[in-house]
């Protein structure tokens, strides 16, 4: 299995490259991996963007074209998810599967 440090670092990189003052999202979850990975998904209010956090690091997401589910992703990394089912894609291979998802309340 890949590092999970190289992966944030990955991450991390992303971020830096791509994030932008955006406004606060609305809608947050929390997922939890089966191999202990957890992170947020923050979506803003039309759903176009997503920002992906974990305590290593963060990466701004896009809406892409998803024949069942929603995807997002930066161009390199691709979060994925179905219901409360996620996994995340990095350069085309599933580092983080069967991951559940809890929305947030505030």
């Amino acid at each position: 299995m890949i590092n999970i440090r190289i992966v944030l670092s990955l991450v991390t990189v992303s971020c830096l490259s791509a994030c932008s003052g955006e406004e606060p999202a609305s809608n947050q979850w929390l997922f939890s991996c089966d191999d202990g990975f957890k992170f947020e998904i923050s979506y803003n209010d039309d759903g176009s963007t997503a920002l992906l956090e974990s305590t290593e690091g963060k990466a701004n997401l896009v809406v892409s074209r998803s024949g069942s589910g929603a995807r997002y992703t930066d161009g390199t990394l691709v979060f994925w998810n179905k219901g409360t089912q996620a996994f995340i894609e990095l350069n085309d291979k599933i580092v983080h599967s069967d991951c559940e998802g809890e929305k947030v309340s505030k």
